[in-house]
């Protein structure tokens, strides 16, 4: 009886001693967990831009010189924002301007029903391979809004944001994102709005919600 309870509680606390350091390590990690990117395709169909910080769109037309075929679908305020983009060398029959979105959920939908019915009125039967652009602690987020509204045509994403190099967040700082306030508040911030946007996702739930907010 002695040696059965004394199994017992070895069990138990290597479980427990297991859990305590996977979420140590979890939490050591999240910032690197949040900077998703996948290595760049041999082709592009669409390049969907997420409104932002100002590095995105140059990144976007880098992207767009190298992918001479995508369509670039865009969310931007700018009213002359196909002006400027011509004279970085894109051609305006290439871009298409979202209607406003206010939050990275409603610019997800936006990118969907705007690629579904170019792919509809093509009357294509591919599944078109679609870029995501914006900031690297964004990605996984966006990932996540992806995966739950997949459709048809809108179900082959990569996950393309702008180098850490050319943004104002170091990898060291990555490393100890708790120590550094600002690492620290951007990916709080992401995760409390991962929650939120995947409840908003969820059926009846997520409708309730948005009825309460929009009344």
């Amino acid at each position: 009886m002695i040696l059965k309870k004394k199994t017992i509680f070895i069990f138990i606390s290597s479980c427990l001693l297991f859990f305590v350091v996977a979420g140590i390590y979890t939490y050591r990690n999240l910032a690197f967990w949040l900077f998703l990117a996948d290595p760049l395709p041999e082709h592009l169909n669409y390049v969907c831009t997420f409104a932002g910080s100002s590095d995105r769109e140059p990144y976007s037309i880098e992207l767009l010189k190298l992918f001479e075929e995508a369509i670039w679908v865009v969310n931007t305020n700018n009213s002359k924002f196909k002006k400027w983009a011509c004279q970085k060398g894109i051609d305006s029959n290439r871009i298409i301007i979202t209607p406003k979105c206010n939050s990275t959920l409603e610019e997800i939908n936006s990118f969907r029903e705007i690629i579904n019915r170019i792919e509809l009125e093509s009357g294509s039967s591919n599944k078109p391979l679609i870029g995501f652009v914006s900031s690297p602690y964004h990605m996984r987020r966006i990932s996540v809004l992806f995966t739950l509204s997949r459709n048809k045509y809108f179900q082959k994403g990569l996950f393309l944001p702008v180098p850490i190099e050319r943004t104002n967040v170091s990898r060291d700082k990555l490393r100890s994102w708790w120590k550094d306030k600002h690492t620290r508040q951007v990916v709080r911030s992401e995760m409390e709005k991962m929650v939120g946007n995947i409840i908003l996702k969820v059926p009846l739930i997520g409708d309730k919600i948005k009825e309460l907010y929009y009344k």
